[in-house]
Parts: C-alpha cells; sequence; structure tokens
C-alpha cells in the first residue's frame, strides 16, 4: 500500500431507477448537459434525460459529461465530470467534425482539421472558426490550442488549453 488515495475519476455521481428501461437491452449511455440543453449518445428519451440530470444538477453545476451504466433492472449508476469548454454557435465547414488552431512558444500558427494539418489560404467558412479560435485563445494565453468540436448543426464545443 502506498498510502496515497486514488485520483477521483467523477465529480459527481448517483443511482438512478429507470423503470423505463427494464425491459431494453440497452446496458450504457453518455449525458452531456449544458444550460437549458441535454443531449445524450445513443438517443434516450428527453424525459429520462432530465431525470438523470436532475439528480446530478443537485451536486454538479452544468456543464458536465456523464456516463450511465446499468446495475440491475431498473437501477443506473451515473458518473459526471465537469466539462471545462463551451458550447457556441459558429457557422464552420458542414463536413468539418473538429478545428484546432495551435499557437506555439516559438510564434506561427498551425491549423488542423479532422486530424489534417490545413494550410492558408482557408475557405471562407473555415477561415471564420479559425479567427474566433484564435482570438479566444490570444485572449487567455500566449501559446495555446483552441479546438472546436462539432455538437450538431453549427453548434460547437470549444475548448482553450495552454502549451
Amino acid at each position: 500500500m502506498s498510502g496515497l488515495a486514488r485520483a477521483r475519476e467523477w465529480d459527481a455521481t448517483a443511482l438512478v431507477e429507470l423503470p423505463e428501461f427494464a425491459r431494453e437491452p440497452i446496458a450504457t449511455f453518455g449525458l452531456v448537459a449544458r444550460r437549458g440543453r441535454l443531449r445524450s449518445e445513443p438517443s434516450v428519451p428527453s424525459g429520462i434525460l432530465e431525470r438523470v440530470a436532475a439528480e446530478l444538477d443537485a451536486g454538479l453545476a452544468r456543464p458536465y459529461a456523464a456516463r450511465a451504466v446499468r446495475q440491475g433492472p431498473i437501477e443506473w449508476l451515473v458518473g459526471a465530470v465537469e466539462l471545462h469548454s463551451e458550447e457556441i454557435e459558429l457557422g464552420g465547414p458542414a463536413e468539418a467534425g473538429s478545428i484546432e488552431v495551435a499557437r506555439p512558444p516559438g510564434g506561427g500558427r498551425q491549423v488542423i482539421v479532422d486530424g489534417e494539418e490545413a494550410l492558408e489560404p482557408f475557405a471562407t467558412a473555415l477561415g471564420v472558426v479559425v479567427e474566433v479560435l484564435d482570438r479566444r485563445g490570444s485572449a487567455r494565453f500566449e501559446s495555446f490550442v483552441a479546438r472546436a468540436d462539432k455538437v450538431e448543426g453549427d453548434h460547437w464545443d470549444v475548448t482553450v488549453d495552454p502549451l
């Protein structure tokens, strides 16, 4: 024994009864809760999501991501972690799923779209997203990586981390 406690995996947990799933084969689902918005993967009826989120909201402020795992016929254990990101509305290229803008300590700028480096000049829709990410990153750090992951439609989940 090292005497060191294990790192905490979850910021909040709850045991929730979901009798609606008693005869369903689903064993787990994910949930992302933001102010006024819930989404799940795979798709779960909104009434169930609202009940699960209400349990988690009692101990954790939104936004958060959660995972629900079946423990019995109607018992589900749910764990949630706080998200350090913001969902914003951007145009962006319809086909892109993720866009990263990096400003390394030595200067310059690198843009990655869906894992592939993108070179200037950018198409108009991509250029708008790159400039928004660049401004958000520069406002917080001298060297950074700003990442936007498409949620749906024009909604993107944006994080900015220092380098």
